[in-house]
């Protein structure tokens, strides 16, 4: 709800300006079609000023939008901008054999077997929507030690120095790939399987 209410205030402010509007990313949000984006959607890719965006999915690129071009960006980019800002490794992860975890809500259901398979490995839960404004979005195990940011440097640095993500989402998949961490998908939702899916097959990983 929270997401859906930025996109509507996007699309007001978007729907008022002259001034041409460019997408860093764009996504089509598991639609086919241009019709069945949510009404807000809608009206930021069809508004006079909207000039280009990329996306993430080849598959995007069917919803034939104007001026959307491919650029799998998270991947592309991720390990190059760590190492611009030099971002110093992190003294909680500094030991072998760490695996950190990240679920959403909807995958509780797969928290024992995560558990279970992940038994060999320290672990660690990092949420990475924990702060001021917290998305409620994110599980974690009381007993295991847990790791909050709402840094995206800081959640660079402990990804990358982390032997193994397990996550259910797509931001942490793709970040762990991207930077050499190796990358378990639980309960993925289709946008990721297919994201992980044209990566893979396009060399990019």
């Amino acid at each position: 709800p929270k997401i859906e209410a930025n996109v509507i205030n996007l699309s007001k402010f978007i729907n008022k300006t002259s001034l041409p509007i460019i997408g860093a990313s764009l996504g089509s949000d598991g639609v086919s079609d241009i019709q069945q984006m949510t009404p807000a959607r809608h009206s930021i890719v069809t508004a006079p000023s909207f000039h280009k965006a990329a996306v993430r999915l080849g598959a995007d690129l069917n919803l034939k939008i104007s001026g959307l071009e491919l650029l799998p960006d998270v991947v592309l980019t991720t390990a190059h901008l760590r190492q611009r800002l030099s971002v110093a490794r992190n003294s909680i992860l500094s030991s072998e054999n760490i695996c950190l975890i990240n679920l959403s809500r909807r995958s509780l259901l797969n928290l024992p077997q995560v558990l279970w398979r992940m038994r060999k490995y320290k672990k660690y839960f990092i949420l990475a929507h924990s702060g001021e404004l917290p998305t409620g979005g994110e599980i974690a195990w009381p007993i295991l030690p847990k790791i909050t940011t709402d840094d995206i440097i800081a959640s660079l640095d402990k990804i990358a120095n982390s032997n193994l993500i397990v996550s259910s989402k797509l931001h942490p998949g793709v970040i762990a790939l991207s930077l050499g961490s190796d990358y378990c998908a639980v309960n993925p939702r289709p946008k990721t399987k297919q994201f992980l899916d044209e990566c893979l097959s396009g060399g990019l990983i």
